[in-house]
């Protein structure tokens, strides 16, 4: 069976156990020419610096460490003088910006103490090369002279609140281990996993057998290109967890894909995070520090796949490892209209509020002046404020995080949405934004302009202005309330489908009526007859009984008048009359035939009220002159 293992971010391999350290992310195989002059030129450096205290050495064990009183790692705080510290480092990265792995602005490392206590230790700009040599995973170190400070960088992969930074005048002594578990494994049973117990700053270590293996997808609206892929893994009680990578991570699964070796896939998944989504937890591999062991030779995998097999009804033959295909989320009427009414601008003030609203309008305007986007903590979305910036270094505050140092823009738009019966402003954030804009992210339209988003308005967003959508929304009480007439779009949309379903049965801000459609005007009665009777029984359903009386008498009289009409001239000349009268008043430019059927109506076609109205208030043959007897 092959064997993979792999540590995030390490640019180094360390073979102290059966197998070797690899990376599998662009960021972990990071340049050997970027570090090599470093390394080389601060080797005498790092003797210097290290073998100048009679107790540390570079590579050799420390002579006595029994005498020395150590501080346990969760018990580190900046208050403390002379901190000693004994520890195992279980993990070791360079850290740097996203898809950029030759710009490493750090080396870090996790230590890991008798006691399982985790802290993160970071050597900075030009300090970190001479550190690179000495740290590999698995051996144990004896360390002094450090600095303590607050652990809220970006991403902190530990929940300690402290963190410590290495200096020059950092000494380092390897020692011999303390104990024989060289990997520094803290493998979390699934069900605590599963019973949301855990912060997602937490870190943990899974064992499991791999049962699927998820299609990689695209993931889109982020800063950079990014792929995911969900693996499912269970335990020796058959509980499953899903575990999600990220780019290189979910690639390396492809040779599992179509595996037809007996027995179980199982892996070791160390200082991973837990994350939520709809509130249901699951497996990351974090960004950096992560480390993972494939049916790799190790006491933690061997003991698991012992204790796997030999479960009731377990087969070497019958374990296969399933591939499956994330289902795609195709949002249909049925979903997009549930328990929502349809309604024009002009209509909205009439619902009650709490109500779930869909309308189509046209995009009349973008409002410029109120912006384009807002920065956001990347963990919530939340509008993050910028509270202290020193030189390059800023620190933002956000609601519901807390003070954080990174954070990433999303739009927020308000357009201007305009229908035949009125306007009104919808805010339109991050992912509906970037839907009716190509695809593209605020980080890409940010990138192409610059990066003080107050000093223009990107051209990008003119694509949706003329366009027609139809906007989801809330009209809340807050609405109600204030009389503020500012809804959010919860959802946007161009679908084909989803506009016909809105217009089917949909006139005038009424659902469904069957009054207001076309009656079937059969080909056996006189054209401007019928279109007259027709007129008359809209008028009368749209009419209050008074007006509606007084209107119908009216026309009545015309009826008469043209039946007179009808009886005292010749056939020709009464059809070309009545045919001349009902073109002059139904509107149209004469090119339209009198008794076309309309099973669909079209809102875009739709006259104006005024003209609907006032074209029944008037006797289509009211022009036509009767001449008087010979």
């Amino acid at each position: 069976m092959d064997s993979l293992s792999l540590t995030s971010n390490l640019s180094f391999t360390e073979d102290f156990t059966t197998g070797s350290e690899s990376n599998l992310n662009d960021n972990i195989n990071i340049s050997e020419s970027v570090f090599n002059d470093n390394i080389n030129s601060s080797s005498s450096n790092v003797d210097d610096n290290i073998k100048s205290s009679s107790t540390t050495a570079v590579g050799k064990h420390a002579s006595s460490v029994k005498d020395l009183e150590f501080t346990a790692l969760d018990q580190i705080d900046p208050m403390l003088d002379n901190i000693k510290i004994k520890a195992r480092c279980i993990s070791v990265w360079h850290s740097h910006p996203a898809g950029k792995p030759n710009q490493a602005y750090s080396f870090d490392i996790v230590l890991q103490d008798m006691k399982g206590n985790r802290i993160q230790c970071t050597a900075r700009n030009n300090d970190m090369y001479r550190f690179v040599p000495l740290f590999q995973q698995g051996h144990c170190y004896m360390i002094t002279d450090f600095s303590v400070g607050e652990n809220n960088g970006i991403l902190p992969l530990l929940n300690h609140k402290y963190k410590i930074t290495f200096f020059q005048s950092t000494k380092v002594t390897r020692i011999d281990h303390f104990d024989e578990d060289v990997f520094g494994f803290k493998l979390e049973p699934f069900s605590e996993i599963l019973s949301k117990r855990y912060h997602e700053k937490d870190s943990v270590d899974v064992v499991g057998a791999i049962v699927a293996i998820g299609d990689i997808i695209q993931v889109p609206n982020t800063l950079v290109k990014k792929v995911r892929r969900t693996v499912i893994i269970e335990d020796t009680e058959g509980t499953r967890v899903k575990c999600t990578f990220w780019d290189k991570w979910a690639e390396m699964f492809n040779q599992y894909v179509n595996n037809d070796a007996i027995g179980p896939v199982a892996f070791v998944l160390q200082l991973a995070k837990v994350k939520y989504f709809k509130d249901e937890p699951a497996i990351h591999n974090s960004l950096f520090g992560s480390r993972i062991f494939i049916n790799k030779d190790i006491p933690a995998i061997t003991e698991f796949k012992q204790r796997y097999t030999a479960k009731e009804g377990y087969s070497d033959g019958d374990h296969k490892i399933e591939v499956f295909t994330p289902p795609v989320v195709k949002i249909t009427p049925e979903i997009f209209f549930r328990n929502t009414v349809k309604t024009t601008v002009g209509g909205i003030r009439a619902l009650e509020a709490g109500t779930e609203v869909v309308l189509y309008g046209k995009v009349h305007r973008i409002h410029k002046e109120h912006g384009w986007c807002y920065d956001a903590c990347k963990r919530c979305n939340k509008m993050a404020k910028l509270s202290k910036a020193i030189g390059s270094k800023k620190a933002y505050t956000c609601d519901e995080h807390g003070v954080i140092y990174q954070v990433v823009p999303r739009f927020k738009v308000i357009l201007r949405v305009i229908d035949e019966t009125g306007s009104a402003p919808f805010v339109v954030f991050d992912t509906n934004m970037s839907k009716i804009c190509d695809g593209k992210s605020a980080y890409e339209i940010m990138n192409k302009h610059g990066q003080t988003t107050s000093d223009y308005f990107p051209d990008d967003l003119e694509v949706i202005v003329g366009k027609k959508y139809l906007f989801k929304f809330t009209y809340t009480q807050h609405n109600v309330n204030s009389n503020t007439q500012v809804y959010t779009a919860k959802s946007v949309s161009d679908d084909a489908e989803l506009i016909a379903h809105f217009k089917d049965g949909f006139i005038d801000g009424q659902e469904g009526d069957e009054q207001f459609k076309t009656p079937d005007v059969s080909d056996a009665h006189t054209g401007g007859l019928d279109a007259v009777s027709l007129n008359i029984n809209k008028f009368l359903l749209e009419t209050p009984d008074n007006q509606a009386q007084s209107s119908t008498s009216r026309t009545l009289k015309s009826s008469l008048n043209i039946n007179k009409f009808l009886l005292e001239t010749p056939d020709n000349q009464a059809i070309s009359s009545t045919n001349r009268s009902v073109e002059r008043n139904d509107g149209s430019s004469g090119s339209k035939p009198l008794n076309k059927k309309r099973d669909i109506i079209d809102l875009d076609d739709m006259p104006d009220e005024d003209e609907a109205v006032g074209s029944a208030k008037k006797p289509l043959l009211s022009s036509v002159k009767i001449e008087k007897d010979e």
